[in-house]
């Protein structure tokens, strides 16, 4: 319950958010970092890694109902016997970062005393007094006592914020310039070379284009009665671009090694490389351990599921989760399921099966390009006229070979 004083090192947390700002430096597309100035990536990098400092505000302070409730407290003997109380919440409005409640600042303090604050959502803490005998009086000087201490903690935990989000923006632009720095040597290198730059064959390359395709939401004048649906043309082009890259996978034996969410983030990588929103750089965005969600007006445009195969039950449940995402009537899916098994075909014909057999299929019909695809229309279990477009993709995982 207790804040910025039984967590994790407030030191730890900045390292950690330093090195995925560092880690989205070395990463970002060579094409953005050559287009765009430095100082607009910059800013665009800081924007995302930086923190904002916390802050307590005493004048909106509100009581919440005084509650009488039962405790209880465990007896020498180790029984535990209930007693009544009578607890009294406040309600204290803050802004800034919610981690930072969690973490313990550089300076030290004493927790006993924080030890009835907790964090009641991204806007507001809850002070917690046992008025158990006490009148208003007695409770407004443990109030102002505790707002102190609490006060004291916030000042220490920004001591640490305010100077590494000052440093922030500066290792961001020296990480940023360095890399711009090495992409020109490397251009540099390539066009002086005296030999051709080897080209793979167009069956094995996963299609970056320079200009990535861009995503735009529909004209300010569509009416608001009309049902928004991720075109046709770039849906399946999304699904071609993960088909090959999984087909790419499938040539290499240290896929093997990676987890579902590691090869979900190798996926985001491809389509963030591709397709640019109006607005955001980033429009595909990771959403719990193995979903990938293509978000437009706060709905699912595109949804992306990836699995490894562990038998039709599980796969069924992974149906379901997908279907739980769909938001419009006309959303768009993939579903992506890694097969380690040494018979693919069996796996493809109980996938087949299993979803022919779920409650909301509708629709389905193979793939003339391969076995390992097919494409479904599920529907719905609430509302029998909002659709889901499902391209199913199998993807065979080679086992690593053993060192000898």
């Amino acid at each position: 319950m207790s804040v910025l004083t039984d967590g994790f090192k407030l030191a730890s947390l900045l390292a950690e958010r330093l090195e995925e700002a560092q880690h989205a430096c070395d990463y970002l597309d060579r094409t953005r970092i050559a287009a765009t100035h430095i100082d607009d990536l910059t800013d665009e990098l800081y924007a995302k890694f930086t923190l904002q400092r916390l802050e307590i505000d005493v004048r909106d302070i509100a009581v919440l109902r005084t509650q009488d409730e039962m405790t209880g407290q465990m007896q020498p003997d180790g029984e535990v016997v209930a007693f009544p109380r009578i607890m009294q919440a406040l309600r204290l409005p803050y802004t800034g970062d919610r981690q930072l409640w969690r973490s313990v600042p550089s300076h030290s303090h004493r927790g006993e005393a924080l030890n009835m604050v907790e964090v009641g959502g991204s806007d507001h803490l809850l002070l917690h007094f046992d008025a158990t005998g006490k009148d208003q009086s007695q409770l407004t000087v443990e109030r102002e006592a505790l707002l102190r201490n609490l006060q004291q903690a916030v000042d220490w935990c920004n001591l640490d914020v305010d100077p590494w989000n000052t440093s922030l923006r500066v290792q961001i632009k020296r990480r940023l310039e360095s890399r711009l720095q090495r992409i020109e040597q490397a251009r540099s290198l390539d066009e002086s070379s005296d030999i051709p730059i080897y080209q793979a064959p167009v069956d094995d390359q996963i299609p970056i284009p320079i200009e990535p395709v861009a995503l735009r939401p529909p004209p300010r004048d569509t009416p608001i009665a009309s049902n928004p649906a991720m075109g046709q043309e770039i849906y399946d082009d999304v699904v071609q671009t993960i088909e090959q890259m999984t087909r790419a996978m499938e040539r290499t034996p240290t896929a093997a090694k990676l987890g579902e969410e590691e090869i979900r983030d190798l996926i985001l990588f491809v389509l963030n490389a591709n397709y640019r929103g109006a607005v955001a750089g980033e429009v595909f965005n990771g959403e719990g351990k193995t979903d990938i969600l293509l978000r437009w007006d706060g709905a699912n445009a595109f949804i992306g599921e990836c699995k490894f195969w562990t038998g039709p039950s599980d796969f069924s449940a992974a149906v379901d989760q997908m279907l739980g995402y769909v938001t419009w009537r006309d959303t768009k899916a993939a579903l992506i399921i890694f097969i380690r098994d040494r018979k693919p075909d069996d796996v493809m014909k109980k996938a087949h099966n299993a979803i022919r057999a779920h409650t909301a299929y509708n629709t389905g019909s193979p793939s003339a390009a391969s076995d390992l695809r097919a494409n479904y229309v599920l529907r719905s279990k609430h509302d029998d006229e909002r659709l889901i477009s499902v391209a199913l993709i199998g993807v065979v995982i080679q086992p690593a070979k053993a060192k000898p």
